[in-house]
């Protein structure tokens, strides 16, 4: 899906994540690990 295996940032509309068919679980599906990002001050 990804051309290198360095980390990405991937940003897409809350509707496209939240089903168990959303991109992070399709993500996660095909071996990809997915995290929260930590936004700091």
């Amino acid at each position: 899906m990804f051309a290198s295996r360095e980390v990405e940032l991937v940003l897409v509309g809350s509707l496209h994540l939240s089903s168990k068919e959303g991109l992070l679980a399709q993500l996660e599906q095909r071996g990809y690990k997915v995290k929260p990002y930590q936004i700091t001050k």
